[in-house]
């Protein structure tokens, strides 16, 4: 009986034995390994170096790299993650002695993975580049280092040709606020000025000689420096890119794309027309008109109406505004905002018809999105000397007398106007005509007006105007 069943298991056994065989050999074929998927980037090369008071961690690939990155702390890292990326063997962890890493720890973490740690002298604001053969990493200063540090100072001007163009780096003891600008043209140059600092450039004058810039000569007084760029001609572009306070000028012809970046444009044919600079010295004055920019974002209500006011260093901003579902938006075409007003405003506590306020700035423009708690709320944009006022106010509000007051208060045909520096009295004869009003003026009402005006009942438009003046 035993024998019996040892003898079934045994033939038993060599049956499966035989079935595997012929599963993994069927025909006389040679089992085929399986393939190992190779992944689409190669990380080439890691270079770390000190470039003034940052550093830069260049990371180069044979392609772009797509990443995630993730800031870590106890202690202070950067922990990149690369998908569908493999890693050269020949690439090690190691130590650096930079400003602000101090050392550098790849690994693979998948056949088409790999992770990137680098580990900081603290917490660091950092910058990524994406380029086409892989990405940079920029790390600065402290803010706590940079207060420490006193007063800064313009230490090199650099210039060099770049892709259809020339590039012009202010290098500072540590970060630089933006470059105030303005143009000339007879002859053409561009004059820079930087606020509440100091200069140790050893090399007053330069000579690039590129297509787009000739000479640039460097010259400070007691609270800033200035940079006059002189260019090739009149018809010369430029865009200042603030670069978390290590600004780059960028030259060119046409418009000028920098990734990133929230510059100001200034074509040939928006060039302010001046005869000649503001010396440093305090000699003659002269008219500077400044680059276009957002200096305040506001926000009120009062018991029906929410309003946001937009204050701009000048009064000929270009906007424009459309409603997209439950948010207005205003694009205020050619107009800087600075990186202390971008944020967002939640006035949702307010209980108004205005929930949020987002501003920021896009290419060459700045942004502004009033969104509104209320999707059927009525909305106007008013441009007022340089403040820009978006008012909201519900469509339908119960009062004592069943509807809202304010609200029918106008009831003229709504209108769209643009008044620029126009005399007072022509756009009370303008609003006379389209209302078919007789409106009386005296000797007395004088001056000039400016204001934007979208989508307003006529009535509400002579009302602005006579509280505007």
């Amino acid at each position: 009986m035993a024998k019996g069943m040892i003898r079934n298991a045994l033939i038993l056994g060599i049956a499966i034995l035989a079935g595997c065989m012929a599963t993994t050999n069927r025909s006389g074929d040679k089992a085929v390994p399986e393939e190992v998927a190779q992944p689409t980037v190669m990380i080439q090369r890691i270079d770390v170096s000190d470039a003034g008071s940052n550093t830069l961690i260049r990371i180069l690939a044979n392609g772009p790299l797509t990443h995630d990155l993730v800031q870590l702390d106890q202690p202070e890292r950067l922990l990149f993650t690369f998908e569908e990326a493999g890693l050269n063997p020949a690439i090690q962890p190691r130590i650096v002695n930079t400003l602000h890493a101090t050392g550098l720890f790849p690994r693979e973490t998948g056949k088409k993975r790999s992770q990137l740690e680098v580990t900081l002298r603290g917490k660091r604001p950092y910058e990524v580049t994406e380029r086409m053969d892989g990405l940079d990493l920029t790390l600065r200063p402290a803010v706590a280092e940079v207060k420490k540090s006193g007063v800064p100072y313009l230490r090199d001007v650099q210039v060099a040709p770049a892709d259809g163009g020339t590039i012009l780096r202010l290098i500072g003891s540590d970060v630089l606020p933006t470059p105030r600008s303005f143009r000339l043209t007879k002859p053409p140059r561009l004059v820079l000025d930087i606020q509440g600092v100091t200069s140790r450039v050893e090399t007053a004058r330069l000579t690039p000689n590129t297509q787009e810039v000739l000479n640039i000569q460097t010259g400070s007084s007691k609270d800033r420096v200035r940079v006059v760029v002189d260019l090739a001609s009149s018809e010369i572009t430029h865009r200042i890119e603030a670069n978390n306070g290590h600004p780059i000028i960028h030259f060119g012809h046409g418009r000028i794309n920098v990734p990133g970046a929230a510059p100001v444009q200034a074509q040939p044919g928006e060039q302010a027309s001046m005869k000649q600079a503001v010396p440093l010295d305090g000699g003659a004055h002269h008219r500077v008109v400044p680059d276009p920019m957002v200096e305040d974002i506001r926000f009120r209500r009062d018991e029906v109406v929410s309003e946001v006011r937009i204050s701009l260093n000048r009064t000929d901003a270009v906007l424009s505004s459309r409603q997209d579902d439950n948010t207005v938006v205003v694009t205020l075409t050619g107009v800087a905002i600075p990186d202390a007003l971008v944020r967002r405003m939640d006035v949702s506590a307010f209980g108004g018809t205005v929930s949020a306020v987002d501003a920021y700035a896009k290419g060459g423009d700045t942004m502004l999105l009033v969104r509104m708690s209320d999707p059927t709320a009525l909305f106007e944009v008013l441009q007022k000397e340089r403040d820009i006022l978006v008012r909201v106010q519900p469509r339908a509000s119960i009062n004592n007398e069943g509807l809202n007051a304010d609200q029918n208060r106008f009831t003229g045909q709504r209108i769209t106007m643009d008044f620029k520096d126009i005399d007072v009295q022509n756009a009370l004869k303008l609003i006379a005509e389209i209302s078919n009003r007789n409106i009386i003026t005296s000797d007395s009402v004088k001056g000039t007006l400016t204001m934007r005006l979208v989508d307003v009942p006529v009535d509400q438009a002579l009302d602005l105007i006579l509280e505007a003046k």
